[in-house]
């Protein structure tokens, strides 16, 4: 993996319609993001080009959709820069920002930590289960090949869902 930007909106009903009414919203807005729903998964993944204004899309799209939870996930592989945002209307629940301004460097941790940071980071340097990342600290390291593992263990559509050859239910090109 070597660029990857995407937003998730969590459907409040897992069906087309509610998949529909999230691109309507979303155009009404002004905002022509690629649109995926998988039948399987119970999330809308919008492509965003732009890992570094990960940070705004998210503000913006939590204002749009406030019952819904959104997770948004970016990696630039070449300087390994990470970012990680878990939101719902006015509820952080997770942001961490690794790497975009200062290389290999932890930029922005907000909320709790979450179960998969243990089992992401678990064994690695500067790192002990129940711990809390740290501004300005370097490690543990964050790494884009975690973004594979991350978006498994959240069970996001693109990570494994659709299987290798199958299509996604519906997919809009804005």
């Amino acid at each position: 993996m070597s660029n990857f930007s995407a937003i998730y909106v969590q459907l409040l009903d897992n069906s087309e319609a509610a998949f529909e009414e999230v691109n309507r919203v979303l155009k009404e807005k002004g905002y022509l993001f690629t649109l995926r729903y998988h039948q399987s998964k119970p999330w809308v993944q919008l492509w965003a080009e732009e890992a570094e204004n990960l940070s705004y899309y998210v503000g913006q799209i939590r204002a749009f959709f406030p019952q819904q939870r959104i997770i948004a996930i970016a990696c630039q592989s070449v300087v390994d820069a990470i970012a990680y945002y878990d939101v719902q209307g006015d509820n952080t629940y997770r942001v961490l920002e690794y790497g975009f301004r200062q290389e290999r460097t932890w930029e922005k941790v907000e909320g709790i930590p979450q179960a998969w940071e243990s089992e992401i980071f678990s064994g690695r340097e500067g790192y002990q289960a129940g711990d809390d990342l740290k501004v300005g600290e370097i490690t543990p390291f964050f790494t884009n090949f975690d973004i594979q593992q991350l978006g498994q263990l959240l069970d996001l559509s693109g990570f494994g869902t659709p299987d290798f050859g199958e299509n996604w239910t519906r997919e809009i090109f804005n």
